[in-house]
């Protein structure tokens, strides 16, 4: 397969804190992917993450 491939995307982070130490983590991402002459494989993408993060003893 001799193409190439576009991709922009876009990220949005989001991360408040829920205690001293503790902290939500989410996000979410959108891409377009596009190949240059292979148009039929085109796809989009939607991801999504959340964690918790914690800081256990000080530093």
């Amino acid at each position: 397969m001799n193409d190439g491939l576009v991709r922009p995307s876009l990220s949005v982070l989001l991360v408040p804190q829920l205690g001293p130490r503790t902290f939500f983590i989410a996000s979410a991402e959108g891409s377009l992917n596009r190949y240059l002459k292979l148009t039929q494989f085109d796809y989009d993408e939607l991801r999504f993450r959340a964690g918790i993060s914690h800081q256990f003893r000080q530093i």
